[in-house]
């Protein structure tokens, strides 16, 4: 099989996720699209899109790429394989409609929410279906840790044992943070039920889920002025795995013996793993193969989890 690379690549959105999350001196490593373009030998970046001239002209100053004021002139010029979709969610839509009209590309890259509607969701389904050689990556971020996705596959085996109770806080809007969150309790444990919601603030609500188990998942929220959080336990019958620091700490949980009482079992630690590393470098390696394969029939990830997280969030 011939050598893929390097493989042409644009990015739509010149804002925090595209690029400058990367001016953060306390974010370590790769936590960007333009870094992991840059970084990554087997690409090239070959230009970007935004609306607004002042971004443009910041992202080409810091990063050297050429920045494009239309997306069709960007796409006629650089002609890309891989396109980021860095946009604001409600652009998303519009956007891979017009880049799909385009045969040079061969997979889609889009930051979550994939849309603001279901029917916007909807409809992105409906184009890819139209384009079996294109293929769609949704950036829930987490699911490209190999850390996270071994315990997945864990939990699936009875790691847990059963889910008694599912505890989550999240900072900022519900829409882009506690999309976060409801992603992994989707993940490790199922579809969650129509939500209730606690309080009146509607940007920022606490909510009651149930699993299929009957199990409750109450999901809160925080003034992330104060401080940000984003923080869930999972209680299980055999095990309490709790996500912390952000998720970059998994604590796992077991019970022994109470050192205090007879007779009962309290919950102690039993490891502790550091997560959520290299995760845009796994995502890459996935987009390489998925090219290497070259399908004819298309090969979305995420795209079906996608539309059930945002079925799950516009439930509440």
């Amino acid at each position: 099989m011939p050598k893929v690379g390097p493989i042409r690549a644009a990015i739509l959105g010149c804002g925090q996720i595209a690029h400058e999350y990367a001016s953060d001196p306390k974010r370590k490593g790769i936590v960007t699209h333009t870094q992991a373009y840059l970084s990554d030998p087997r690409f090239v970046l070959m230009g970007v899109f935004d609306p607004i001239e002042e971004k443009r002209q910041k992202y080409h100053l810091k990063w050297d790429v050429p920045a494009y004021a239309t997306i069709e002139t960007l796409m006629m010029s650089v002609k890309p394989e891989v396109v980021s979709i860095c946009s604001p969610a409600n652009q998303h839509l519009d956007n891979i409609r017009r880049i799909l009209s385009f045969d040079s590309v061969k997979v889609i890259f889009c930051e979550k929410p994939i849309a603001t509607s279901l029917s916007e969701a909807l409809k992105i389904k409906q184009l890819l279906s139209k384009r079996p050689d294109v293929s769609l990556f949704v950036n829930f971020s987490r699911r490209y840790d190999e850390t996270y996705q071994k315990l997945a596959q864990q939990i699936k085996l009875g790691y847990l044992g059963d889910i008694q109770l599912i505890n989550a806080y999240y900072g900022g809007s519900f829409a882009s943070n506690a999309s976060h969150l409801i992603d992994l309790i989707t993940w490790y444990a199922g579809p969650l039920t129509k939500g209730y919601v606690i309080g009146t603030n509607q940007k920022q609500p606490h909510i009651i889920y149930y699993l299929k188990n009957g199990a409750p998942v109450i999901i809160q929220a925080l003034n992330s002025q104060a401080y940000h959080q984003f923080e869930c336990h999972f209680f299980g019958t055999s095990k309490k795995i709790s996500f912390l620091d952000n998720g970059f700490k998994i604590e796992i949980q077991q019970p022994s013996p109470s050192t205090y009482f007879s007779r009962i079992k309290s919950l102690k630690k039993f490891k502790s793993i550091k997560a959520y590393r290299h995760v845009f470098e796994h995502a890459l390696e996935m987009i390489v193969q998925q090219i290497k394969t070259n399908k004819k029939q298309p090969t979305h990830y995420l795209l079906n989890e996608s539309i059930e997280n945002l079925k799950t969030v516009l439930k509440a």
